[in-house]
């Protein structure tokens, strides 16, 4: 009977849909509000004046979107398609774009004048119109073609009208999964004292830097509310017999309430202890235990204040929220599974005899150098350990102790930062397809995450990439079936690659290929998979899809073995060099040609220009070759994205026609 417990606390912290009292992140107008909620049947949510049940949220997968729709018992939120989202957004695109130059330089809005009289529709009306079930996007419509100076704003007043009457006609709900990341960037968006001010990627690097995987003993010390005790247990993940403690001085322990956010099972529950750092330490050191008093504070002042409510946990009772959420955060307190018990004994007197195989420190109240003093000798031989603080000052002090007393080796200080960068070719768009269960929340323009469920392991990911593409392909021609003259072409691409020119032209210049590749001059390996264009022609799209399809074929009856990575390419390879008139040599010169592959008209574009990659090896990114479209960034690569994006940006080069999307974490060093 424990086993088949057991068993269903697995399925249920591991499954891709939501459950009755399980906990969940829910992402309201594309970040405008972030509310986390316990689903059940009597749980709202409050959007606006009103109240709405979330009983319509259980059992649906993460990522799904919501809206609200009124029926016979009221307004309620409904599950959207992605199909139907889609073809919105497809919709409002279409509206204006055929002159969309021509109106940015007609319009302006100087002779506006904000009387409230330009809009004829009147509350009353739209209150008729929602008792008679009208949708809210319809509502919108409405007061868009009731609106008497619509049509003489600009495009951006257009479509910054649009979206305000959407958030507050047609909200959007997306129900999100609380990881490490998400509860991180959720509470550093709104409470970033509340966790020490620590930020998503800085979590990452701890992780990293203290080494945390299964099996791991983890020592931790945590005054960020259980955000590093959850992100640690959440990265052992349940397996084997790690387990983490979480320690404190005094009495009292510290404050973990958000790792009750992480729907964590019985098993990875249990692997979460706590333990006083006095009982921790042996008795002969308990001396120096008492110099260590809870209230020490050695960073002064200002940053005193700064973390003031860290170990207030999540919310407090008498904690009210801006946006009025208390009441359901309070209502994720209850039947929980319980992490965080006492240590015990036994638990003790082995970590006391082999030591702790990790260290990580968040704690910005107290003294850095005093409390790493007495928490090493706690760890075996060799053991990382990592030490976050907001301000530099506590680490250097820290540092510069510890190479005096000799105590530790590989000393460096980091200070994380994250940047983003985007400049969009004209009228593109950017379209992620990834797993349903990840958590990917982006809320840019023209940059849309697309769900296709499948098989994404690390060993089946290549596959599970190719059956994307011909998901994909199957949803443009349902919707070409219906909008035929609607043709938008498709390049798809790994999500290392910039993309440094335009590559609309591409489609002008060669007009009669159905989909493109890029070749170099290697015998076994002469295609790359990074980048693959498709015309968006009904004919197109259906003969790539099918060369697709018999690409995936060949990948699983000759080469899966090599389904974890190369195997896609080898599986190409093959496809083409099959075909009896195809001849290997044109591979050897860097011009573009035309090949019909299997019934396909196949373009096969040189990788020198549409799919270059630096050299291996190289320490800084010394710039790349005029005619350079499409730079790829393969393997140990992807450090210099960053330093080429810098070095792009700074020549002279016109930047108004040009695609590149980098997310890159880095970090400076301060060397001592």
């Amino acid at each position: 009977m424990a086993d088949d417990g057991n068993t269903k606390s697995s399925l249920v912290e591991n499954s891709r849909v939501t459950w009755e009292g399980c906990s969940v992140l829910l992402d309201i107008n594309d970040g405008d509000r972030l509310v986390f909620a316990r689903l059940s049947a009597g749980a709202t949510l409050k959007i606006g004046n009103k109240n709405y049940s979330l009983k319509h949220l259980i059992n649906c997968p993460f990522g799904s979107v919501f809206s609200v729709e009124t029926g016979s018992e009221g307004s309620y939120l409904t599950r959207s398609s992605p199909s139907s989202l889609e073809g919105k957004n497809n919709a409002q695109e279409n509206n204006g774009c055929e002159s969309k130059k021509d109106e940015s330089l007609s319009k302006d809005n100087r002779a506006l004048v904000d009387d409230n009289k330009a809009q004829t529709l009147t509350g009353e009306d739209i209150d008729a119109m929602r008792r008679e079930g009208v949708t809210g996007d319809d509502i919108v419509e409405a007061l868009i073609a009731n609106s008497s100076t619509f049509e003489n704003k600009t495009l951006f007043s257009q479509e910054k009208y649009r979206i305000k009457k959407q958030k507050k006609y047609a909200p959007k709900v997306i129900l999100r999964r609380p990881v490490a990341r998400s509860i991180c960037e959720a509470y550093f968006k709104k409470y970033p004292s509340r966790i020490g001010f620590l930020r998503v990627d800085t979590l990452s690097l701890l992780l990293s830097f203290a080494n945390i995987s299964a099996n791991s003993e983890a020592l931790v010390v945590d005054m960020v509310g259980g955000l590093l005790t959850g992100a640690v247990a959440e990265r052992m993940g349940g397996t084997g017999t790690g387990q983490v403690c979480s320690t404190y001085l005094g009495k009292t322990p510290y404050s973990i309430e958000i790792v009750r956010i992480f729907n964590f099972g019985n098993d990875i529950c249990k692997s979460i202890l706590k333990a006083s750092l006095q009982d921790l330490m042996t008795s002969s050191s308990s001396t120096e235990n008492g110099s260590l008093d809870q209230n020490d504070n050695g960073t002064g002042g200002d940053d005193s204040s700064n973390m003031k409510g860290v170990q207030g946990g999540l919310l407090d009772q008498n904690d009210q929220t801006p946006d009025g959420t208390s009441q359901v955060m309070r209502s994720c307190n209850k039947s929980v599974n319980k992490a965080g018990q006492k240590a015990p004994k036994e638990a003790i007197k082995l970590w006391k005899e082999n030591g702790f195989s990790s260290l990580i420190v968040a704690a910005p109240d107290l003294d850095t150098w005093s409390l790493v003093k007495d928490l090493l000798p706690l760890l075996s031989n060799s053991a990382p350990f990592a030490i976050y603080h907001q301000f530099l000052q506590p680490l250097a002090t820290c540092m510069h102790n510890l190479q005096l007393e000799k105590m530790a080796i590989g000393l460096q200080i980091s200070e994380p930062w994250l940047r983003e960068y985007q400049v969009t070719m004209p009228q593109s768009n950017v379209v992620i397809l990834t797993d349903p269960a990840s958590d990917l929340s982006i809320s840019r323009n023209g940059v849309t995450v697309y769900p296709i469920q499948g098989e994404y392991s690390r060993d089946k990911l290549m596959l599970q990439r190719i059956r994307s593409y011909i998901a994909f392909l199957e949803t443009r021609l349902q919707e070409l079936s219906r909008r035929p003259d609607y043709v938008k072409h498709y390049i798809f691409t790994d999500s290392d690659i910039a993309v440094v020119d335009n590559l609309g032209s591409l489609f002008h210049d060669f007009p009669n290929f159905h989909l493109a590749l890029t070749f170099r001059n290697n015998k076994d390996q002469p295609l790359n998979s990074g980048f693959i264009a498709v015309r968006g022609t009904v004919d197109g799209i259906s003969r790539a899809k099918i060369f697709l399809q018999r690409v995936l074929e060949v990948y699983k009856s000759k080469y899966i073995n090599a389904s974890r990575m190369l195997g896609d390419q080898l599986a190409l390879a093959w496809v083409v060099k099959s075909h009896p008139s195809f001849d290997t040599r044109r591979f050897s010169k860097p011009q573009p040609f035309l090949e019909d592959v299997g019934g396909a008209s196949v373009l096969f574009l040189p990788c020198a220009v549409y799919n270059w990659t630096p050299p291996e090896g190289a320490g800084q990114f010394h710039g790349m070759p005029l005619d350079v479209k499409v730079v790829h960034f393969k393997g140990s690569r992807k450090r210099l994205m960053l330093e080429s994006w810098n070095f792009f940006s700074s020549s002279s080069s016109d930047l108004s026609d040009m695609l590149c999307l980098v997310l890159k974490s880095g970090r400076t060093k301060y060397d001592f």
